[in-house]
């Protein structure tokens, strides 16, 4: 005991280059928490306190037991001893590893998942956002691309708590970059495909961090034999229930999702009323008489035996099916662009993604000059 005295309080340059050591890693434990893992401020100067008191008495022990050994050398016959010139680092390294493995045990893996991913989707975010983003090429975009869409899949399975506000930033930025620099079709999709799947997981952290409340709807599903308006923001949560419309669902100046419903009925059962309402429709069935397809996002649809209309909107469609629909809305005389009507075809009731941002609105049907109306 007195050889462990004597090793860290007799010898001043020893005993200094150990509390250094020892504070730097304290510090560097204090930051990562803060700054990497987001985490109470308060909790985290307590335990720099704790560390730093851990890590100068480890090396004391670690120390001590190294140079009873005989692996330190004597400079002075009875108090003072001096390591080699390599032992002080390997000390501090060797208990800055043994502080690390000892700060694992403290860290929940999904949490450190999350932080990683939601660094990256931040850096990807800054690039999309820079001066220099106008240089980046198709490949590289495209690698970008595929990394936000491998998080968002991987992040969703394995129920990864990524930061929503994360996604949400991510996601504007990368609309924004889209829309404002023209790029080859298929990077095109490709960038419009990883902002859906950000917008559709971003939704589902607001629900499970409880930022929204899902409305629950059991098995049997509900009948609507009436117009029902929505005006308020609400999220729809079945287990494949079944919304039988036989009317229509209107939604006005609100955002809507219905995640896991399927529709049947009669004629269209989602109506948007005007510019500020949205919905998205994800994990669903759909088996109406008809439905408007633009300004929708859907996501994992399958529509059959719908009769599909198309108002020359934006298009949102990310692994969406058309199996024996009736499509003949989609051909001239009602529609000169042809490309999502090639694109149904073509994918012969596999799953398509397409999605289209119009740079200008449409032109307005005037009572003069009537878009033809389709007939129950």
């Amino acid at each position: 005991m007195s050889q462990l005295f004597d090793f860290f309080f007799s010898n001043e340059r020893l005993r200094w280059k150990v509390y250094v050591a020892a504070s730097g890693g304290s510090l560097i434990y204090g930051l990562v928490n803060l700054w990497f893992f987001n985490r109470n401020e308060e909790r985290v100067f307590s335990e720099v306190a704790w560390v730093l008191v851990f890590l100068v008495s480890a090396i004391a022990l670690f120390a001590s037991v190294y140079a009873m050994k005989g692996r330190a050398v004597a400079t002075e016959p009875v108090h003072s001893y001096q390591l080699r010139r390599a032992s002080l680092k390997f000390i501090v390294a060797g208990f800055g590893a043994v502080a690390f493995l000892t700060n694992m045990l403290r860290i929940d893996v999904p949490t450190l998942q999350a932080s990683l991913a939601g660094f990256t989707l931040r850096r990807i975010a800054s690039q999309l956002d820079s001066v220099q983003a106008a240089s980046l090429s198709p490949e590289q975009l495209q690698a970008r691309f595929q990394r936000i869409e491998s998080i968002v899949a991987n992040s969703s399975a394995n129920q990864i708590p990524v930061d929503s506000a994360t996604l949400k930033r991510t996601q504007s930025t990368l609309a924004h970059y889209l829309a404002r620099r023209p790029l080859p079709s298929q990077t095109n999709q490709a960038g419009w495909g990883a902002a859906i799947d950000l917008q559709s997981f971003a939704l589902k952290r607001d629900v499970q961090t409880g930022q929204v409340i899902p409305r629950q709807i059991d098995k049997v599903g509900y009948v609507f034999n009436s117009f029902v308006q929505l005006d308020h923001n609400v999220h729809f949560q079945g287990e494949h229930s079944a919304f039988f419309v036989n009317d229509a669902i209107g939604i006005k100046g609100a955002s809507v999702t219905f995640d896991k419903i399927d529709f049947k009925g009669n004629w269209i059962p989602l109506v948007l009323m005007d510019d500020r309402a949205n919905a998205l429709v994800s994990d669903s069935i759909f088996q109406a008489g008809a439905q408007v397809i633009d300004r929708v996002t859907w996501v994992n649809v399958r529509f059959e035996k719908t009769r599909i209309f198309y108002n020359e909107g934006p298009l949102r469609l990310r692994n969406v099916s058309f199996d024996d629909c009736d499509l003949r809305d989609l051909e001239p005389p009602f529609h000169i662009e042809q490309e999502l009507l090639k694109r149904i075809r073509e994918a012969h009731g596999q799953p398509l993604t397409y999605v289209y941002e119009p740079v200008t609105p449409g032109p307005q049907a005037t009572p003069d000059q009537a878009t033809p109306a389709p007939s129950k």
